[in-house]
């Protein structure tokens, strides 16, 4: 059963106020000149293929000049070229047979990897590797002179991509072969940190894979976390002729890894179709996403295309219904770039044909089941022109800030044929927070709600010392292991105010004292606790990121006056926020989708709803009836939380979509069960869910895992996901 398919009806819904902000997706402002930077050599073909963002917020963009040179130039994160970078923000090859740079990767300790083309001869290519160190000179470390040429075979070897391992080990993918004709191969080098072909790599440090297409070439590489290689590649047929979309995958030997599709390989039957260009990206789960473009070389015509895969290699069947996304179609539409952020949304990159400026830089942003966002550009869609006119603007790739902008690199067409400049553009987009946030109760960081209670009544665990007379007890079922923890924190008069206050992704087990308004927080990185006063007896806790920094604010809600009072973990200061009446109950979430969290409040006696959005102003809903209980969260998946209750008396769930303001209804659950709904398989959508006193057991709808049941608690326990919930 679809819990989500339900008819859409119309309900009354008044808005106060309205606050015009800028649309994640829009050019940052704050970013060069009207969010872009241009960089133009005087030569015919300018161009970045790729960027990526330091620790200090500096972008470094690597590419070629109209001599076919790398250059590789760094900015300040204002987009100010960086004089301390090779002394005037730019890094040159004095090499004349460096064909361009094709990739680059940033090492842990700051140094800049890129990969490129060697041209020894006109039917001659090598892999070339240079590293650069941080002042932008070349590394006399790597290889003694700052770059590997390799060859793998007497023809033309086109490296497409690098990834970086966590051993500092360097790996470039790409052709081995003439390159898209009949005889070519993928093609792997591996290097040590030093510059020097691995030689555990397949004992020589170069593995060439035929994998019985034709045509074969591999557009980009991901390193998983057990040090599996995964590369994206698009074999062709031309005997069918059939086009492929293949994901191969290899131990860290560069053997072939027997457990992934068919002996490694994972084919998609494109049909008479091929595809073009591409990028991967593995989430934390394990699933591989690949981002495509798949269409016709004749007709010149590309569906912009994002592909979802199980772990072992099968469609994911739960993205957009049959794992395949098409984003864009009917012209000439390139993906180029892919970015997963920390709640599960999907960022894809390229350029695409807009009806009257001809090719415009494109991005496009997914919630986690394959549909499109809507709070970012115009339905989940961005085209951003460059060239004035009906020019040309491509993008190839992007880089995601961990403040949630986003950084593309590419050229456009600045006077005619073949004079391009090359372009860094900057888009707006949400703060890039960890999803172990105050509603979801993720203990262990994993992104799904874990199944977890507070219990009041004294106990004798004692594995945490807590303040003085602690007596109350957490328990939760980490989703990650399903491994079970409990600890002593708090006591009986304790109100729980779980949330991540410091910024590790994990939901850190805290309260707040009524009788002395002091909040006490346990780590969850060392287990030790801190505690501070904040509050007064009467009023009522309401942590949340209200700052968008992605550590939890403590917040309290003062029924007596209506007020709201903010402890800004961004910069220690105290918001003061006259929003509500004494009736009112907190129900904090993020509303419009800005990544900040709202001051929003329940009224039961009118069961009205109101919200005071931080950047899309005051909305007010009329929902409900006397009794319900509060079941706030993205039950949508499109980024923004939905107003939602539960109905006691009749077991019933009412949504509120946050999208089009219709709502749905179902039921789960029966006469006294207590709704404790969360994120528990992690998909970005919140779940039904509910603990049954009576036999102690969670009845939980994953919208992604389906039904299962957990026996989880004793008589007395509040499950903490329902400890917002308030009726």
């Amino acid at each position: 059963m679809n819990l989500k398919n339900a008819l859409k009806v119309s309900f009354l819904c008044f808005t106060v106020c309205a606050t015009a902000a800028a649309q994640p997706g829009a050019p940052d402002p704050s970013f060069g000149t009207g969010g872009k930077v241009t960089l133009r050599f005087g030569d015919l073909e300018d161009q970045f293929v790729g960027v990526v963002v330091q620790d200090n917020g500096k972008i470094v963009a690597a590419g070629k000049n109209g001599s076919n040179k790398i250059i590789v130039a760094r900015y300040s994160p204002e987009g100010i070229p960086d004089n301390t970078f090779n002394a005037d923000g730019i890094f040159v090859s004095g090499l004349p047979n460096v064909h361009a740079a094709q990739a680059i990767a940033l090492q842990e300790d700051g140094k800049i990897v890129v990969a490129g083309i060697f041209r020894v001869g006109a039917s001659d290519e090598d892999f070339i590797v240079m590293r650069l160190d941080q002042n932008g000179e070349l590394d006399s470390t790597f290889n003694g002179n700052g770059m590997v040429q390799t060859s793998l075979t007497p023809g033309i070897d086109y490296a497409r991509d690098l990834a970086i391992q966590s051993d500092g080990k360097i790996v470039v993918v790409g052709s081995a072969g003439t390159a898209g004709d009949a005889v070519s191969d993928i093609g792997i080098i591996r290097l040590n940190s030093d510059g020097t072909l691995d030689e555990s790599f397949d004992g020589d440090g170069k593995v060439i894979t035929a994998i019985e297409k034709n045509a074969e070439q591999a557009y980009a590489v991901k390193i998983q976390d057990d040090g599996k290689i995964v590369l994206l590649a698009n074999p062709l047929d031309f005997e069918t002729p059939n086009g492929f979309l293949a994901i191969v995958r290899y131990l860290s030997d560069g053997s072939m890894d027997p457990d992934f599709g068919n002996q490694g390989i994972s084919f998609t039957d494109l049909g008479t179709d091929r595809f073009y260009f591409g990028d991967l990206a593995i989430q934390d789960d394990g699933k591989i996403i690949a981002a495509a473009s798949i269409g016709s070389n004749s007709s010149f015509i590309y569906s912009f295309t994002v592909l979802r895969f199980l772990p072992g290699g099968e469609p994911d069947l739960s993205f957009d219904s049959d794992g395949r996304k098409v984003i864009i179609q009917d012209s000439a539409n390139f993906a180029q770039s892919l970015l997963v952020q920390a709640n599960g949304k999907i960022i894809a990159g390229g350029h695409a044909m807009a009806a009257s400026e001809g090719l415009n830089i494109f991005l496009t942003r997914l919630n986690p089941n394959g549909s499109f966002d809507p709070g970012f550009g115009a339905g989940g869609i961005s085209l951003t022109p460059v060239a004035s006119g009906n020019g040309g603007d491509y993008s190839y790739d992007s880089f995601l800030q961990p403040d949630g902008k986003i950084v593309v690199a590419g050229d456009f067409n600045v006077s005619g044929l073949q004079d391009y400049d090359a372009v860094l553009v900057r888009f707006l987009g949400d703060p890039v927070t960890d999803p172990g946030g105050s509603v979801v109760f993720d203990f262990d960081g994993d992104g799904m709600t874990d199944v977890s209670i507070f219990r009041p009544s004294p106990g004798s665990l004692a594995d945490v010392t807590g303040p003085e007379g602690s007596s109350a007890q957490w328990w939760f079922l980490r989703s990650s292991d399903q491994g079970t923890r409990g600890l002593q924190f708090g006591n009986a008069e304790d109100i729980p105010a779980a949330a991540d206050f410091t910024g590790d992704g994990k939901t850190d087990i805290a309260f707040w004292r009524p009788s002395s308004g002091e909040w006490f927080i346990l780590r969850s990185e060392d287990d030790s606790f801190f505690a501070f006063p904040f509050g007064s007896e009467g009023d009522v806790p309401a942590p949340g990121d209200f700052d968008g920094d992605g550590l939890a604010d403590a917040a309290v809600y003062r029924p007596s006056s209506g007020t709201w009072f903010i402890l800004r973990s961004s910069d220690a200061g105290v918001s003061n926020v006259l929003f509500g009446i004494a009736e009112d109950k907190p129900t904090i979430a993020d509303f419009d989708g800005d990544g900040m969290d709202d001051i929003a409040v329940f009224r039961p006696s009118v069961s009205q709803w109101w919200q005071l959005r931080s950047t899309a102003g005051v909305k007010a809903y009329q929902f409900g009836s006397q009794g319900d209980r509060t079941a706030v969260g993205d039950w949508t998946g499109d980024g923004k939380a939905d107003v939602a209750f539960f109905r006691p008396t009749s077991s019933e769930w009412y949504v509120i979509r946050s999208d089009d303001d219709s709502y749905y209804a179902f039921p789960w659950g029966a006469a006294g069960d207590i709704p404790s709904p969360g994120d528990f398989d992690g998909d970005g959508l919140t779940d039904p869910a509910i603990w049954r006193s009576s036999d102690l057991t969670w009845y939980i709808f994953g919208s992604t895992s389906g039904f299962r049941t957990v026996l989880f608690g004793s008589e007395g326990d509040v499950p903490l996901p329902s400890s917002v919930s308030v009726e």
